[in-house]
């Protein structure tokens, strides 16, 4: 990626976190009006509907860029892979792309991790209800090493919930 490329998505990012700033919190899932048929329309959902399970693991945002999956971790830290669908779900490989105001653990947890699973599938998410996306992490040592990182959440979850309209505040 270019230095110009990296510049632009940064200023695209920080525009966005700037306007989403007061909407996070504890959410309510269980009466989204978000309904999706497939993974592709989740994954390329012209609203970037956020998904979560509840405030204390991270949030997915999908088209914010294309082919891009982006995990908020908080508002100051994002980390962006490649997701492509094929055969109904989504796969997303471990070349993380972080971009983090502060130096967090988990910023501390991929730098050493990058270059051990390069490459590798990181994630295969499946759209199991209209709202509901069940995620598979086929590397259990990637993931239990990414969790370990931070102490107080759990941040890679078996599963995320499409966020309501009136909880993004739209």
């Amino acid at each position: 990626m270019t230095l110009r490329k990296v510049e632009l998505l940064l200023i695209i990012l920080t525009m966005l976190i700037g306007c989403n700033e007061g909407n996070r919190g504890t959410t309510d899932l269980t009466k989204s009006q978000n309904r999706f048929n497939n993974i592709s329309e989740v994954v390329y959902d012209p609203k970037s509907t956020p998904w979560l399970k509840d405030s204390s693991s991270v949030i997915l945002h999908f088209n914010i860029f294309k082919d891009t999956l982006a995990v908020e971790v908080t508002p100051e830290c994002w980390i962006m892979f490649p997701i492509k669908v094929s055969k109904g779900k989504g796969y997303v490989n471990w070349t993380p792309l972080v971009d983090s105001k502060y130096d967090f653990n988990i910023v501390k947890a991929i730098s050493g991790l990058k270059s051990d699973f390069n490459g590798e599938l990181f994630m295969i998410l499946e759209l199991r209800e209209k709202d509901s996306l069940e995620v598979t992490y086929p590397n259990k040592e990637l993931t239990k090493r990414l969790n370990d990182s931070e102490t107080d959440r759990i941040l890679f979850v078996k599963t995320f919930g499409a966020m309501t309209e009136e909880k993004r505040g739209s």
